[in-house]
């Protein structure tokens, strides 16, 4: 089949349409809410998606943006029914990036995938201070933490540090803070 195919609600109301080139979604491929709004706007290059694809809310804010090369996502980005970014995911010099915010705007956490194997992660406070930072690593038995595992409380002091070493902890201390300004630091070393 070749042409545009178009569907209806029962109420005569578009639902979605597609074209086809040789029986393959080829081109636009939209799809409508009861309402008439647009829903999704996606494009297929011989039945794979491929190029800018978009769906939106019923109420017509944009709720997810992505771009696809051969039916692989390069990136993609999600926002929150008010119009503000929730998610978002890219690609910089061969490092996969994944962002995630709170509805405030303010960054929740971070990740960042250096071949799929050597991952940094960050997770923010809502009013913005860093809670956890730490790296891990993707091997034959899963993933795990290597190397350094810090938590921060709310203000931004050091709450705790630990150390790993191929996902199994090798010391961990815990921070408490007085009124006064001193710190009390309690830490124990793991056996191995």
């Amino acid at each position: 089949y070749d042409g545009l195919y178009r569907s209806y609600y029962e109420n005569g109301q578009l639902l979605d349409e597609v074209n086809f080139k040789a029986g393959l979604y080829d081109g636009a491929y939209k799809t409508y809410y009861k309402n008439g709004q647009l829903h999704r706007h996606f494009v297929y290059k011989e039945d794979v998606r491929d190029g800018l694809q978009i769906t939106y809310y019923e109420n017509g804010q944009l709720q997810q943006k992505e771009t696809e090369t051969a039916g692989y996502r390069t990136s993609a980005s999600w926002y929150y029914e008010s119009g503000q970014l929730e998610q978002e995911y890219y690609t910089v010099d061969q490092v996969y990036v994944n962002k995630e915010y709170y509805e405030s705007g303010q960054l929740e956490n971070e990740y960042k995938y250096k071949s799929k194997l050597d991952i940094t992660y960050k997770a923010y406070h809502p009013n913005g201070q860093l809670h956890i930072e730490f790296a891990s690593k993707r091997g034959d038995g899963g993933e795990y933490i290597d190397g350094p595992h810090k938590t921060y409380y709310g203000n931004g002091k050091l709450a705790e540090e630990a150390s790993y070493k191929l996902g199994k902890l090798v010391r961990s201390c815990k921070f408490s803070y007085s009124d006064d300004g001193s710190v009390e630091k309690a830490c124990n070393n793991s056996p191995q």
